[in-house]
């Protein structure tokens, strides 16, 4: 999600460890970016209308 600058991720249930994983090693990305890294809001569904 963070290389392909996605703007969203799937994750599904928070209720299994590989998911809390997946989840865990986002918030330490965004941690290690600091003001760099950019919420796009709801720009990041463009399609939508």
């Amino acid at each position: 999600a963070v290389g392909l600058n996605a703007g969203q991720i799937k994750t599904g249930s928070m209720s299994r460890s590989d998911r809390m994983s997946k989840y865990n090693q986002l918030l330490r990305i965004e941690e290690d970016l600091g003001n760099v890294a950019v919420y796009p809001g709801r720009s990041a569904f463009y399609n939508l209308r």
